[in-house]
């Protein structure tokens, strides 16, 4: 394995002493990164989502929107995608509100520079592209997307061993990336983060934190609590920790050593969900409904089944039958069994 000269500089500008959460950042967003490369969605890329394998993942989370805005009789709101990648999402969400004729105002949050070039021609002027958070600002009802956003967050991950904590950092030894275990660091961080979600309960061995991934959650959280709306946002992940590393990466649809292709695989780690429960609780008010979910549930709860029979049999060709179908069993029994969904709204 060759290192990226520009990773290779990134290591000598900080003594070849960098923590994980800097490593992956760099790797996934810098200007050479991962998500800043010609094309890492699809088959062509590293990994398939599920706006990619059925317009009707997108559809049947319009539908959802349509009828909570119907119900409510809300007329001003904005329907905000966090991390629209490829755009595929947003626009079946889009095409979905415009047959139904319901008004709302669109943004795509997107972090990396190329997915915002390529979303600035994909959309035609229908969504407003936004670069990070703090760039929105709704006064009205908003109602927030993301389809595996929370896994692209770099995070510092701390492991308890011989009854103290350390943090797993990376430096080069002999052309190659190495992980060493550094017991002497700035402690803040991990007090802060077992302090505010494990204070009155065991707290796991092996912890995995990212700051900006809490953070931009809560201001989402807080947004919603000012203005009403909601969010559902989709990973992979858990309610109760694993006790162990969860970091890997995917290069061509394959899992690959996280340290290994850098800059050229996606980096990615299982979502602690519980976490991000808490954040909805204790920032929105009186909420109408918080729940997680298998991606499944939600999809089934939701009339995908329905939805993909109207298609079914409005088609004469056989393949086509064949293919929604199969789609939506991908979607709701592979995907939709290893894929959750945090379902909070305050309306």
């Amino acid at each position: 394995m060759q290192i990226n000269e520009h990773l290779s500089r990134f290591f000598e500008d900080r003594n070849n002493e960098i923590s994980m959460r800097d490593y992956i950042n760099f790797c996934l967003y810098s200007k050479n990164g991962f998500y800043n490369s010609e094309n890492p969605f699809g088959k062509s890329g590293s990994f398939v989502t599920s706006p990619m394998i059925s317009s009707l993942f997108g559809e049947i989370i319009a539908l959802f929107l349509i009828n909570l805005i119907q119900e409510n009789a809300l007329k001003s709101i904005s329907i905000v995608e966090i991390g629209s990648g490829n755009g595929l999402l947003m626009l079946d969400i889009v095409r979905i509100f415009e047959k139904y004729r319901i008004n709302a105002e669109f943004f795509s949050i997107e972090k990396a520079e190329n997915n915002r070039k390529n979303l600035a021609k994909i959309f035609e002027n229908k969504v407003k592209i936004l670069e990070k958070i703090d760039d929105f600002n709704g006064n009205n009802p908003c109602f927030f997307i993301t389809n595996e956003l929370l896994d692209s967050y770099g995070v510092n991950q701390y492991i308890f061993k011989k009854d103290r904590w350390n943090m797993v950092k990376l430096r080069i030894e002999d052309g190659k990336i190495v992980q060493f275990a550094d017991n002497n660091f700035d402690k803040s961080e991990l007090e802060a983060y077992i302090e505010r979600f494990y204070k009155n309960e065991k707290t796991p061995t092996v912890l995995e934190i990212s700051r900006d991934q809490i953070d931009d959650f809560e201001h989402v959280c807080r947004i919603v609590n000012a203005n009403s709306g909601g969010l559902i946002y989709f990973d992979y992940g858990y309610e109760k920790s694993p006790n162990t590393s969860t970091l890997q990466a995917i290069l061509n649809h394959e899992k690959v050593n996280i340290l290994q292709n850098p800059m050229q695989a996606d980096i990615t780690h299982l979502v602690n969900f519980s976490v991000f429960m808490q954040v909805f609780r204790k920032t929105v008010e009186n909420y109408s409904a918080l729940s997680c979910i298998l991606q499944g549930e939600f999809l089934l709860q939701n009339g995908i089944n329905e939805l993909a029979e109207i298609y079914a049999k409005s088609s004469k060709n056989s393949d086509n039958i064949d293919k929604i179908r199969s789609s939506v069993r991908r979607l709701t029994s592979e995907m939709g069994d290893l894929f959750k969904v945090i379902l909070g709204i305050k309306l």
